[in-house]
């Protein structure tokens, strides 16, 4: 007989109270059935094992130092396949990080450089740091808050965040902040954050006629982006989740991202949500699509699953400047169609020189082709 191994990570997926995804470590064929599993280790407590049918299920009752346990299968005559399969499982306590984040320290380096090339460093592992879950449902509210007042509110991310907005008052005025409640936000259209037009004629004016709008360029300075925090707000240990399917029009951001960072956004703050992917539809590049933003943070964000659209997670081009910073955020299966798609890729300045890219207690993992990261950018 024969079997099929699957080897599985859990990659810290599998948390306390969350029922895990029923799934057969291995698939025999041949021999003389009925099969019989077996498996060596110990499962997190709350799992369950057939011994017929060789499938894990259940919900973990209690945390799991991460361990290994190795699957085997045997057909009615007692033939033992020649193939194992090795699972990796993990449990955290509910609220914690899907991915584990840690803090990492540079220790100094016990092997010598080679020439031309810096020192290796040791990276030693220290707390984790902890993230919401991803809502799965809620009421969906957005709420524009300005001087302290809620002056606006919204219950689709493309209405408060498009780039022709429709409604008064004109988006977007430095100290701006969004708040966004804890529910799944279906998007069809993108978060975008650049140049913002009361109406489709008001754009036609000042871009399309630009060369002979004497107040053009006083119109457009007045418009950028500068100095917004967009956040989501965690309730009840969950966080909201801006979703990409099948009906996303990727044309309302020039064809490119479901978030999508264009030239004149400065000083913007993005943190505590997710950003999602289900199968259907298509995206012209990545899940965050950064186009010419300057100073531009991202902290404890989720981005996953845009390997449905065989494309990156986070895309930067060459006309972002200052400083890009990633912190605490975590990006997995994104990438496909063979590469050169990427969890991340970050293209260098062509606009600042200094142009630098921070990573902090980030965690980047099961990438379709590309890599994990890449960069190109000046100073890393």
């Amino acid at each position: 007989m024969r079997a099929v191994g699957r080897r599985t990570r859990s990659d810290g997926s599998l948390t306390v109270a969350t029922a895990m995804a029923s799934f057969s470590p291995l698939t025999p064929s041949g021999g003389a059935t009925p099969y019989a599993y077996s498996y060596t280790g110990t499962l997190p407590t709350g799992l369950s094992f057939s011994a017929t049918t060789g499938a894990v299920t259940g919900a973990p009752t209690a945390t799991y130092a991460t361990a290994s346990l190795v699957f085997s299968v045997k057909d009615a005559n007692n033939v033992v396949a020649s193939t194992t399969s090795t699972v990796r499982f993990s449990v955290v306590a509910g609220g914690t990080t899907v991915g584990e984040f840690f803090e990492v320290d540079f220790v100094n380096p016990v092997v010598a450089a080679q020439p031309g090339y810096p020192a290796p460093f040791i990276w030693k592992n220290g707390k984790i740091l902890s993230q919401a879950q991803p809502a799965t449902s809620g009421t969906k509210l957005i709420s524009l808050i300005r001087g302290g007042v809620v002056v606006q509110t919204f219950t689709e991310i493309d209405k408060a965040f498009n780039r022709i907005i429709n409604v008064a008052p004109r988006s977007f005025q430095p100290g701006d902040i969004y708040e966004i409640e804890p529910a799944v936000y279906d998007t069809n259209d993108c978060l975008y954050l650049g140049d913002s037009f009361a109406n489709a004629t008001e754009y036609d004016i000042i871009v399309n006629n630009k060369i002979t709008n004497p107040n053009y360029l006083t119109i457009v300075e007045a418009m950028k982006p500068k100095n917004l925090i967009i956040r989501g707000l965690t309730k009840n240990g969950v966080r909201p989740v801006i979703r990409v399917g099948a009906n996303f029009n990727s044309n309302s951001c020039l064809g490119q991202g479901a978030i999508y960072v264009d030239k004149n956004s400065e000083n913007i703050l993005f943190e505590n949500f997710d950003v999602d992917a289900v199968p259907g539809g298509s995206i012209g590049k990545a899940a965050i699509y950064l186009n010419g933003g300057k100073n531009v943070t991202f902290k404890n964000i989720r981005v996953t699953n845009f390997a449905h659209f065989s494309q990156n997670g986070i895309f930067g081009t060459s006309n972002n400047s200052g400083t890009l910073t990633f912190e605490n955020v975590e990006t997995s299966r994104n990438g496909g169609g063979g590469g050169p798609e990427h969890n991340y890729y970050i293209a260098n300045s062509a606009l600042d020189p200094n142009f630098t890219v921070i990573w902090r207690g980030c965690y980047s993992h099961g990438s379709f082709y590309g890599h994990l990261l890449k960069s190109r950018a000046q100073n890393n």
